[in-house]
C-alpha cells in the first residue's frame, strides 16, 4: 500500500546496497505524506503509536487517568528534577545527548524539507509540547 498509494521506492531487504541517501530521504517524505493522511483519518490503516501524535497518546492515556504532569522537550532537565523530587531523589543522571540508534541515518537526509514536512504533520505537537526542530 506504501508503495503503490504513496509512491514509496522501498527496497525488498535492508541493508540494501543500491538504496541511498537520496532514496532513503525521498522514501521518508513519502511515509510523512502517508502519516498525515493516516492521522487525518483518510487511509484505512488504523492509527499506530509509532506514529501516533503525543496529544493523540496523552488524549488515550487520560481516558483511564489524568496523567499527574506532562514533561516538555524544552524544558525537559528541569521537569525531571521536579518529577525525581516527588519521589524523595536529589539527584538524577545526566541525559544523554543521542538515544537513537537510527540518528545518524537520519541526519545523512535531514534538511530543511524534512523538518517542513514533520511540522506540516506534528505541528500540534510541536506547539503544546515544545519540540524544536531535530538539528
Amino acid at each position: 500500500m506504501l508503495s503503490q498509494q504513496f509512491k514509496l521506492n522501498l527496497p525488498s531487504k535492508m541493508p540494501d546496497g543500491g538504496y541511498s541517501d537520496a532514496d532513503h530521504k525521498q522514501a521518508f517524505l513519502g511515509f510523512l505524506k502517508f502519516v498525515k493522511s493516516n492521522l487525518g483519518g483518510q487511509t484505512a490503516v488504523r492509527v499506530d503509536s509509532h506514529w501516533a501524535t503525543q496529544a493523540m497518546a496523552l488524549q488515550g492515556f487520560a481516558d483511564f487517568v489524568t496523567p499527574d504532569m506532562v514533561l516538555r522537550e524544552d524544558r525537559l532537565g528541569d521537569d525531571l528534577e521536579i518529577l525525581a523530587a516527588t519521589v524523595g531523589k536529589n539527584t538524577m543522571p545526566l541525559l544523554a545527548e543521542q538515544t537513537d540508534p537510527y540518528a545518524d541515518r537520519l541526519m545523512s537526509i535531514y534538511d530543511a524539507d524534512i523538518e517542513a514536512a514533520v511540522l506540516d504533520v506534528y505541528q500540534r505537537d510541536y506547539d503544546a509540547f515544545g519540540f524544536g526542530a531535530y538539528a
